[in-house]
């Protein structure tokens, strides 16, 4: 776990799912550090992330399809991830068998990632500026 090991681990690019991006004109977000801060900004990122990725596959994904789409592009705990997902107002985890998840560590490979039908005003209140591309 990248995490466990913060006074030795770092990298060039950014929270959230894309992490391991790089641009060596945006010197703000320039360096990751696995410290607790770091951790922090990067479960926020993914508040951000996580809906935008799901919303690019058509609002809905399967969750082993999301898993895939996202395994190079962060380092990002995959407890931060299920966390994120659960505790965005905007996102729902079903089953297989049609019923909702509502604990992140029960989220599963064969489970469907969606937006909700029904959204919030959430992305507003994250402070973030909506229209920053996506890198």
């Amino acid at each position: 776990m990248l995490h466990l090991n913060s006074s030795m681990q770092a990298h060039f690019g950014r929270s959230g799912l894309h992490m391991l991006s790089f641009d060596p004109t945006d010197d703000a977000n320039a360096l990751y550090l696995f410290d607790i801060s770091g951790r922090a900004e990067a479960k926020k990122q993914l508040l951000e992330d996580i809906p935008r990725l799901v919303s690019d596959f058509g609002d809905a994904v399967g969750m082993s399809e999301f898993y895939g789409s996202i395994y190079n592009m962060t380092p990002a705990h995959m407890d931060d991830v299920h966390a994120a997902i659960v505790e965005n107002p905007d996102l729902e985890v079903i089953t297989e068998l049609g019923g909702e998840r509502r604990k992140a560590n029960t989220i599963g490979s064969g489970d469907t990632l969606r937006m909700k039908q029904q959204r919030s005003f959430f992305p507003v209140f994250l402070g973030g500026d909506q229209s920053r591309s996506r890198n």
